[in-house]
């Protein structure tokens, strides 16, 4: 099964999209109230944590059994493993945010025509 950033030239531009909106995801602003601020934080940490350690350590032990190491798996096995383990844990976390997320700041969606939006663009422009 091909994938479309296995084709020429199209895994950077892929890697560099998701990376970047991960990094987008990390400057949202509006993800709880003030007052639960501190226990939101703490849980992110806490769950960022774990997210690191526990696929790193099934993804090590499916390294260390494979063909470099120990050689009970097959290096195909071992690397799924390492690779399956992460793309499931990745789901497992991000399936609450997309379940209860909901954005309170924002604009209301409204028809604008090219000239009206490079006129904000301008407008913002003049400001800065």
């Amino acid at each position: 099964m091909k994938f479309p950033a296995d084709h020429k030239d199209k895994k950077k531009i892929f890697f560099t999209t998701t990376a970047g909106l991960g990094i987008a995801g990390c400057v949202l602003n509006d993800m709880t109230t003030e007052e639960r601020m501190d226990e939101v934080s703490s849980y992110g940490y806490a769950w960022g944590y774990l997210g690191s350690c526990i696929p790193f350590l099934a993804a090590l032990i499916a390294y260390v059994l494979g063909p470099d190491m120990v050689g009970v798996l097959p290096d195909f096995v071992s690397k799924m493993i390492g690779f399956g383990v992460k793309a499931f844990w990745w789901l497992v976390v991000t399936l609450p945010l997309l379940k209860n997320y909901r954005q309170k700041n924002y604009v209301e969606t409204r028809t604008v025509t090219v000239g009206q939006t490079f006129g904000k663009i301008f407008g913002t422009l003049k400001k800065s």
